[in-house]
């Protein structure tokens, strides 16, 4: 969103006013930008694939997290419901002061958590499957009659759960690398910072908290991988067991064993990705 002359305003919000717009470029997550005095909103700039809906103008209010860093000279970092905007984020501002002190304003960030509910939407899903495949197991064990059916319908879940970790690492490679490029962003807005001096103070807690979420992000996408690759490896063993149950229905009893403990192998690593997938959320609370 374009301005009109900042003289009015002070330095250092000048300063965030005409960085807030290329620090959006930069960034690589979607995230939306406000700059505000102690009462209004000075600048809002929105994300690239969502709006808050806050103009230039807008009034602090309880809750916008700006009206909170103002009003107790703190930074603040709150998770905002998916229910709230229709997506996800997690909002951070922090508190700006002249040089002697005096609260002048804030400046907040609204990053979207969208990916991470996606992650978090599959790995339900995929947590549903095992216990669905893991029920249908117990179906064979108990069986021999209805061995053939129920491998055809083993076949097409492995086949759903195959699909769901390959989703999930496309998610877990493309958060590695928005992690990359924040971090970077982060050190680059580190030293901008230390050329500003005294003015470059507020944004330097910015560009921390950006690399702070730049390193979760990048565990988060380790964890996720690893769990993955688990779970890749046991899906191939889970095909050949159910190859050898096909053609040994005399070792049913044997192979369904070898296959019962794999699915719990795999389900206890469908609900570590779960736990990974709602940390990522939950722990921006």
């Amino acid at each position: 969103m374009m301005i009109g002359t900042t003289t009015q305003y002070h330095p250092l919000l000048e300063g965030f006013m005409r960085v807030a717009p290329f620090l959006n470029e930069l960034y690589s997550e979607d995230m939306t930008i406000g700059v505000s005095d102690t009462e209004k909103l000075l600048l809002s700039i929105p994300g690239k694939t969502f709006t808050l809906g806050l103009e230039s103008g807008y009034i602090l209010q309880e809750g916008d997290g700006m009206y909170e860093a103002v009003k107790y000279n703190k930074a603040q970092k709150t998770y905002v419901p998916k229910e709230v905007f229709g997506y996800p984020i997690i909002a951070m501002a922090i508190p700006l002061h002249n040089e002697d002190g005096e609260i002048i304003g804030a400046v907040g960030v609204g990053v979207s958590l969208e990916q991470y509910n996606t992650l978090l939407g599959i790995a339900s899903s995929l947590s549903a499957a095992v216990q669905q495949v893991t029920t249908t197991i117990e179906e064979v064990a108990g069986s021999t009659t209805i061995l053939s059916e129920n491998m055809n319908q083993i076949n097409e879940q492995s086949n759903f759960v195959l699909e769901s970790v390959t989703e999930i690492e496309k998610i877990a490679k493309t958060v590695s690398r928005i992690s990359m490029q924040s971090n970077i962003l982060g050190l680059n807005a580190s030293i901008e910072a230390a050329r500003a001096g005294e003015h470059g103070k507020g944004f330097a807690v910015v560009a921390s908290e950006i690399q702070k979420m730049a390193r979760n992000s990048k565990d988060y996408a380790d964890e996720i991988t690893n769990s993955a690759g688990k779970i890749n490896e046991l899906i191939t063993k889970l095909s050949s067991s159910i190859l050898n149950i096909s053609n040994e229905t005399v070792n049913q009893s044997a192979a369904t064993q070898e296959l019962s403990a794999t699915m719990q192998e795999l389900s206890t690593n469908a609900r570590l990705l779960a736990e990974v997938a709602r940390k990522a959320i939950g722990e921006t609370n």
